[in-house]
């Protein structure tokens, strides 16, 4: 306990314990307005060290893809639209008149630039419901099939990196809408994060009852729903968190802990891994235990600090923190409304250190 409860502002100005982020701190209190003379804590004492928010935009840089949109909802998602001519036919033309291998149309390339930006170092794109439509503009009545080739390519991540991913599917285009939704291995083929994706349609019939086709157009959809297999890991730096009446006070023996809770709005499950690094920016040997954030809502965690870590301390300047995050089960991302990643969703911490085996100020 504290025996002194005059407290008066200090000498030990090492500004707000951990300034999270910066401009996202709401400290409730600020032990450099403590006057340490004097002053014994007790076998175990607790503080608050303020609340961090952390928003979408800072754990992903969204910034990078132009082609992102969001919904009235803020929810993310990604369209891509471009269309092909299809060479003229001759009126009344018939399946039997089209030559061996069908009718190849013009590739379509859709870029996807800055994906990989995203996240400063490799990741999965699981995404849940990718899709590609075609919608036939016809004159006339029938059905026409074909085959469809999607390919992604230029990939970042893929192993070996630059390699190719090819997917292949039937389609059929029937009147009145001449319209399909394909969504065969679209997942599979964007998991490597390719730069670009090549559309290639065959008309391998064409029903008697139609005297023209003029075009196909394509809509690729990405909505930003993580699937199960996506994996990506972000870091954020708490700058200058310590100095050093900071750590001779609360690092000279006895444990440490920095604990609070996680409250998660993001559709990510997230391990999050707490590092001490100098002034150099050069990682300490302290091994602190991953804290696991499961679901949504708040989640508690603890980075507990031993007895041989206190010495290690005395180098101390910078709090890191390295959020990996991990796409839902399918069973719980197939709520499409409730699982989108959403421009106004955050990750709060309310965070407390607490020290043990007594202190003196």
């Amino acid at each position: 306990m504290v025996k002194n409860t005059n407290m008066r502002v200090g000498k030990y100005a090492w500004i707000v314990a951990l300034s999270f982020f910066t401009s996202c701190v709401d400290s409730k209190y600020n032990l450099g307005d403590l006057n340490t003379d004097d002053i014994t804590v007790g076998n175990e004492w607790s503080i608050p060290l303020g609340t961090g928010v952390i928003k979408v935009d800072e754990v992903i840089d969204l910034e990078q893809v132009v082609e992102l949109k969001t919904t009235p909802e803020g929810n993310y998602y990604m369209r891509f639209e471009d269309f092909v001519d299809v060479p003229k036919l001759v009126p009344g033309l018939r399946s039997s008149l089209i030559p061996a291998g069908g009718i190849a149309l013009p590739v379509v390339r859709f870029r996807i630039d800055g994906l990989h930006e995203m996240f400063p170092d490799n990741f999965v794109l699981g995404l849940e419901n990718p899709s590609l439509t075609i919608k036939g503009n016809v004159i006339g009545s029938g059905l026409i099939d074909g085959s469809l080739k999607l390919t992604g390519s230029e990939g970042i991540y893929e192993s070996p990196a630059g390699s190719v991913f090819t997917t292949t599917s039937a389609f059929a285009l029937e009147s009145p809408s001449y319209s399909v939704t394909i969504k065969k291995d679209l997942d599979k083929l964007i998991e490597g994060t390719p730069q670009q994706v090549d559309v290639a349609a065959t008309i391998l019939s064409v029903g008697a009852g139609i005297t023209d086709i003029t075009r196909f157009d394509y809509t690729l959809d990405l909505p930003f729903i993580p699937s199960e297999k996506f994996r990506a890991k972000s870091t954020e730096t708490i700058k200058n968190a310590f100095d050093e009446s900071l750590v001779d006070y609360l690092f000279s023996s006895g444990t440490t802990t920095i604990y609070g809770t996680f409250d998660n709005e993001l559709p990510f499950n997230i391990d999050v891994k707490m590092y001490i690094t100098d002034a150099e920016g050069k990682r300490l040997d302290i091994d602190l235990p991953t804290q696991k954030v499961i679901g949504v809502g708040p989640q508690e965690v603890s980075f507990a600090f031993q007895p041989k870590d206190m010495p290690k301390m005395k180098t101390a300047c910078n709090i890191e923190l390295e959020f990996a995050l991990f796409g839902r089960p399918s069973d719980i991302t197939s709520s499409v409304k409730d699982h989108y990643l959403n421009k106004n969703q955050k990750v709060t911490m309310v965070l407390k250190l607490k020290t043990t085996g007594g202190i003196k100020l």
